[in-house]
């Protein structure tokens, strides 16, 4: 009997849990099926993959030099079943994003309209995530953020560079300004983001080649940038915010740009996903999309 791609699964589950019981509950199996498989695999082999004399499941030796070649198994199938996808006529199915609140405006108001019109088999789910969550790991299709993954399988590929910037309502900089310099909103009511703890972030700005805290007062503290933006056009405090996130508003006037002179960091705009052979056609196609996007946009 040849070996069966399950079998081949199975076994990489057990190598990673330790328990047939833990893995008939994790791949909704029952336990019979899962020992049986796993005997039929031995059987194919000739050898013994698992130690059972134990509680706690273990691999032989022979099992542990399997483990490599199991793992190729499980990739080439894997690539196997993209390129078939792939080579459908037409990117369907559903696509996760996961991105900042601001990129998700962006991407609603402007991007998907156009997307879907183009793909209208792929449907979108829009996750927001914290700035501070950049780093975990990716459980969307893709992820739009501002910081690099730790996971070095994945591909992480510049959009944009960003300017963070410092906007108000008119109403606020009449009854505060002129402001001239970053330093001219201290002692002003700002609103502040808060990510870790509620603590405020910190705010910065850019003068020359160097980079210089910026220790405003905070009026208010949120935890997410529409409600800084919201706050900003009531005409509550300053903001200080990526240019993506208040296109908008200052199209329609309701914030406005406080400096002449660029005093913005700049960041750079990622788009990950992970790294494999054969890319699953609509995550291609979202993310050729959403490139050229951001290339049109951010130029």
């Amino acid at each position: 009997m040849p070996i069966r791609i399950e079998q081949i699964e199975l076994f990489l589950a057990l190598s990673e849990m330790g328990s047939f019981t833990a893995v008939a509950d994790k791949l909704e199996r029952p336990q019979p099926t899962v020992s049986r498989q796993i005997k039929l695999l031995e059987d194919e082999l000739g050898l013994r993959l698992l130690d059972r004399k134990q509680r706690q499941v273990k691999l032989t030796e022979f099992g542990h030099s399997f483990l490599d070649h199991a793992k190729r198994i499980q990739a080439a199938h894997q690539n196997a079943m993209l390129f078939a996808e792939g080579s459908r006529s037409k990117p369907s199915g559903h696509l996760q994003l996961e991105t900042l609140p601001g990129i998700a405006s962006t991407v609603l108001s402007k991007f998907e309209t156009e997307f879907s019109a183009k793909y209208p088999e792929i449907s979108l789910g829009i996750n927001t995530i914290r700035p501070s969550e950049g780093d975990k790991e990716l459980t969307a299709d893709v992820r739009i953020h501002l910081s690099l993954p730790k996971d070095e399988s994945l591909v992480a590929r510049p959009l944009c560079q960003i300017a963070r910037n410092f906007f108000a309502s008119p109403e606020f900089v009449q009854q505060y300004g002129p402001f001239n310099h970053p330093r001219d909103l201290l002692g002003v009511p700002c609103i502040q983001l808060a990510f870790a703890q509620g603590q405020p972030e910190s705010w910065f700005f850019v003068e020359g080649d160097q980079t210089f805290p910026l220790e405003v007062a905070g009026a208010i503290t949120v935890d997410m940038g529409y409600l800084a933006i919201l706050g900003g056009i009531n005409g509550l405090g300053a903001i200080w915010l990526g240019e993506t996130q208040v296109v908008e508003e200052i199209e329609s006037g309701k914030l406005v740009r406080l400096f002449e002179q660029d005093f913005a960091p700049h960041q750079t705009l990622y788009i990950i996903y992970r790294g494999r052979q054969y890319q699953p056609q609509k995550e291609r196609v979202f993310i050729e999309a959403i490139v050229k996007h951001f290339k049109v946009t951010h130029p």
